[in-house]
């Protein structure tokens, strides 16, 4: 659930930024590494260094659905959490700018 989280909060930025569902679909797919390179790109600031690191791990195992076999460090749910918490800490103020969209 966090991966989806995650997920959801980077195309929520880029849908702020003009991106179309469609483009999201097209372009990111489930590419959270992807996701919140197109998102820095476009200029989101302040989801935290922490965030990026997490991207890599969940990014392992989101986009083949393998998390039933996450051989990680059980420690890494919370400090996940934590950085999509940040995220859309970091997303909110660009989403309710563009009117929500």
């Amino acid at each position: 659930m966090t991966a989806i989280a995650a997920e959801l909060g980077l195309k929520a930025y880029l849908s702020s930024q003009g991106w179309s569902d469609d483009r999201c679909r097209r372009n990111i797919r489930h590419d959270l590494e992807r996701g919140l390179a197109s998102a820095c790109k476009s200029g989101m600031v302040g989801a935290g260094d922490e965030l990026a690191d997490v991207i890599v791990v969940l990014n392992t195992y989101y986009p083949r659905h393998a998390f039933d076999r996450f051989d990680g460090d059980r420690a890494f749910a919370s400090k996940a959490r934590a950085a999509v918490a940040g995220l859309f800490d970091a997303v909110r103020p660009y989403v309710e700018a563009s009117g929500g969209r």
